[in-house]
């Protein structure tokens, strides 16, 4: 079986598609399956870098858009970003409260 290869042309398209889809369907767009294209990244490292550097851009374009909607005043947006990034849950646990006993000071004074 003959050895596939990305050309660049291949590698900028990978780059693209990889904003919006898997390795395995960029693997089946270029009529391979999932496991030739890490064959291929093997020998060529880039591919799977370009991959990862297209997913990134077009993460970084939604937390712009996801940040820009949560300063509009989108509550719901604003939930689901706390929650998945800063641990932020809507359960509530009431603490308990408890009195503390009183304690007597008394102060003394030097003379």
């Amino acid at each position: 079986m003959e050895k596939v290869v990305f050309s660049p042309k291949d590698i900028d398209q990978v780059e693209s598609l990889a904003a919006g889809m898997s390795v395995e369907q960029v693997a089946h767009y270029f009529g391979i399956g999932k496991t030739t294209f890490y064959e291929v990244v093997k020998r060529q490292p880039e591919l799977l870098e370009r991959y990862k550097q297209g997913k990134a851009k077009r993460i970084a374009q939604y937390v712009s858009i996801v940040h820009d909607k949560i300063l509009e005043g989108n509550i719901d947006l604003l939930k689901l970003y706390l929650r998945t990034q800063a641990g932020w849950t809507e359960n509530r646990f009431e603490e308990e409260v408890r009195e503390l006993p009183l304690i007597q000071l008394t102060v003394v004074r030097d003379n």
